[in-house]
């Protein structure tokens, strides 16, 4: 298995992991506050359990290592996608971390924009891949 597909796998997995944690081990609630600043409705994560907090810390683990692996290579190649691909790590993280207030009211939602950023990562990492196949093809 190459680099790339090793990567795609990788990422396979990733969201997987996070499908599972998202809908099977994560609940949001309405979010109460004395601002006039944040609307009505706007929702928030609920308090994990003990053992939610444990496969929350293992998609965490799982995530970090791959974004970080997939970081360096594209600082390696200079892409000018780098602060990009970071934002989008950002964001996945803030919905496995659980730790800021929801734009969304449904799991489904929030997971629909987690695999949206996860899709950009990969579109992002195999962008030099790509680059590499096709000078060589014109080359």
């Amino acid at each position: 298995m190459g680099v790339l597909s090793s990567i795609l796998q990788s990422y396979d997995d990733i969201e997987e992991e996070l499908k599972f944690f998202i809908f099977d081990n994560s609940s949001i609630v309405f979010a109460e506050f004395t601002s006039d600043l944040l609307q009505d409705g706007t929702m928030k994560w609920a308090k994990l359990k003990p053992i939610e907090v444990y496969l929350q810390a293992h998609v965490l683990s799982d995530y970090v290592r791959l974004t970080s692996w997939c970081s360096l290579i594209l600082k390696n190649v200079n892409s000018r996608n780098v602060g990009k691909f970071e934002q989008s790590i950002g964001n996945v993280l803030s919905y496995i971390e659980q730790d800021t207030i929801l734009m969304f009211t449904t799991l489904k939602d929030i997971f629909a924009d987690i695999k949206s950023e996860l899709d950009l990562q990969r579109h992002i990492i195999a962008q030099p891949y790509r680059d590499t196949l096709l000078n060589k093809q014109i080359g």
